[in-house]
């Protein structure tokens, strides 16, 4: 089971070395095993709130300088819940929510990124493609991400070098060797007219090659589909930081790749700024290059 591997307790040098080759530090086995713990916690209260609010009148507030962003009340109230969870626990942490945005004030070496609602139109419009997402980052590195789809039932965990996890199944990517053959994701927002463009032109690229590809508004389940084997890719373009990273490190810990549209790790555009965006290519690997042919075109 994927908290198996943390039920160790530190015993001064029984220690975990997932962030040491990346930033000198370590986490470790007994602090994991928290981070682990508490980060459930934090998934479960959302998901009370948001599956309580599903298919119910919203009151929906807009924003983005065009008002296509949806936020309801299941949104600030789940988030809210899950940032009491983490500043019980974790009074010194950081953490950083699309709602709330960043604590500035606090410099700490761990941040939490949560999204309460990943997929709010959809949630707003009793769709059932959403989901709730949390990860950590210590130094930096995301260690810890977990991906939830209340309505599925599904429970995606990834912890750095241990592996991914889907309630309790270990995960891997596919083994698809012919993009013809492949499915995929495509993730896009409406908010800013180039990258709009630059989305739609990507989707009908695809499209004209014969690649199976789908939009379903739901970022960080679209990567979770690709480390579960279920689909073969996804491309998200100008993702935020808390859309992308929980579903990248499932897909690198099921044996997935994941690069921005220039090959390189997306992860240093948010390294320099947390709310900046980056676009994004998950695969099964085996499928990457061809993939970036498209994107960077």
């Amino acid at each position: 089971q994927y908290g198996a591997s943390y039920s160790i307790e530190c015993g001064g040098e029984d220690r975990d070395v997932i962030t040491k080759q990346h930033t000198g530090a370590i986490i470790c086995y007994s602090c994991m095993n928290k981070f682990l713990t508490i980060a459930k916690q934090a998934i479960r209260s959302a998901e009370k709130i948001v599956v309580d609010g599903y298919r119910k009148h919203h009151h929906l507030h807009y924003k983005g300088v065009q008002h296509q962003g949806i936020v309801t009340e299941a949104d600030t109230n789940a988030e809210a819940a899950m940032v009491r969870i983490i500043r019980h626990a974790f009074p010194d942490h950081a953490i950083l929510g699309e709602e709330r945005g960043l604590d500035t004030k606090l410099s700490s070496p761990y941040l939490w990124i949560i999204d309460p609602v990943d997929g709010t139109t959809n949630y707003s419009h009793g769709v059932p493609l959403f989901n709730t997402t949390i990860a950590l980052q210590h130094h930096k590195q995301t260690v810890l991400g977990i991906v939830n789809q209340p309505i599925t039932k599904e429970l995606f965990v990834a912890i750095r070098s241990r592996g991914a996890w889907r309630n309790n199944r270990k995960l891997h990517v596919s083994d698809t060797t012919v993009l013809t053959k492949a499915y995929g994701f495509m993730e896009w927002s409406a908010t800013d007219p180039v990258f709009d463009r630059v989305g739609n032109t990507i989707f009908a690229a695809l499209r004209c090659a014969h690649v199976r590809v789908r939009n379903i508004a739901s970022g960080a389940l679209t990567a979770a589909y690709v480390g579960s084997g279920n689909t073969d890719y996804c491309v998200s373009v100008d993702s935020p930081l808390w859309d992308g990273v929980a579903g990248i490190l499932l897909v690198e810990e099921a044996g997935g790749k994941v690069t921005d549209f220039s090959g390189k790790d997306p992860r240093r555009v948010w390294a320099h700024d947390p709310l900046a965006h980056a676009s994004v290519v998950c695969s099964n690997g085996i499928l990457h290059k061809r993939l970036l042919a498209f994107v960077r075109d």
